[in-house]
């Protein structure tokens, strides 16, 4: 089993039998949060207002209320094969009220917040990518993390990763010491798949 963690919240699975409870309360007590992303991309050379090095730019804002995709990851910065490409990122309740906006309304405020920093003559991409991964019946969000007031979650990941009667796999980040990373759903995969064949 590798859906996400907010899958197995919103009970949309149905095991027969039903799963153990520390199965149960490992899936209850885990946090599940939403973090979006809007992914710029331009085709032509911006090398007039790009960022060569940095790779993290936040944007500063006059309005703490409005701290909307303020914080930008500058993948080029990394090596990427010369894209020049923007990623604008947006988390938390934030991130949740924004999915009901449309890609217009979401894209104009990206690009006020990057001409803000680099100047009104920053074009509009070439094209573009908004994920909306709260509204993705499939995902329900994006990672998962420790509700605040706990210090560690680690034997509850133990339990979500536990195979039900050696019968049942579970992997996905929320199962994984690197949690809310990529290198976590992987690692786990990794080890779900050795525990099987070991199991064979």
């Amino acid at each position: 089993v590798t859906v996400p963690l907010g899958v197995l919240k919103a009970n949309t699975i149905n095991f027969v039998p039903k799963l153990p409870f520390s199965k149960r309360s490992a899936i209850s007590y885990m946090g599940f949060g939403t973090l979006n992303k809007c992914i710029l991309f331009w085709d032509t050379p911006q090398s007039s207002w790009w960022p060569p090095e940095e790779q993290q730019v936040l944007t500063l804002i006059a309005n703490d209320d409005d701290e909307r995709w303020t914080t930008f990851f500058n993948d080029r910065a990394l090596g990427n094969g010369g894209h020049y490409i923007l990623t604008a990122w947006i988390g938390g309740e934030k991130a949740i009220l924004e999915e009901d906006k449309s890609d217009d309304d979401i894209l104009e405020t990206v690009l006020q917040n990057v001409r803000s920093m680099f100047g009104f003559s920053v074009p509009s991409p070439s094209s573009y990518i908004i994920t909306r991964w709260g509204k993705d019946p499939y995902a329900r969000g994006a990672y998962s993390f420790i509700p605040v007031g706990t210090r560690s979650i680690s034997g509850v990941r133990r339990d979500l990763a536990r195979p039900v009667a050696e019968k049942v796999w579970f992997s996905g980040e929320a199962t994984d010491d690197f949690y809310g990373t990529a290198v976590g759903a992987h690692r786990s995969g990794q080890r779900a798949a050795r525990e099987i064949l070991e199991r064979l």
